[in-house]
């Protein structure tokens, strides 16, 4: 590689931080979509929650007139 192409040490330091807050970004974003999945509807004829079904106190087969 061509000594004008070489990585600068702050071209390097500025690229590890970038995709470290990257990854922290893309970790928060699963994070809340995972705790908001919780309160996700599901059914057509009755409707129930997620966090309702994995507690028990809704049956899936039930959410579609089944």
């Amino acid at each position: 590689m061509p000594a004008e192409n070489a990585a600068t040490p702050q071209a390097k330091a500025f690229t590890v931080q970038w995709l470290a807050d990257g990854a922290t970004m893309l970790r928060d974003m699963v994070m809340d979509a995972w705790i908001a999945s919780g309160a996700a509807i599901l059914g057509y004829h009755g409707t129930a929650t997620i966090a309702d079904i994995e507690a028990g106190k809704a049956d899936p087969r039930h959410l579609n007139g089944g």
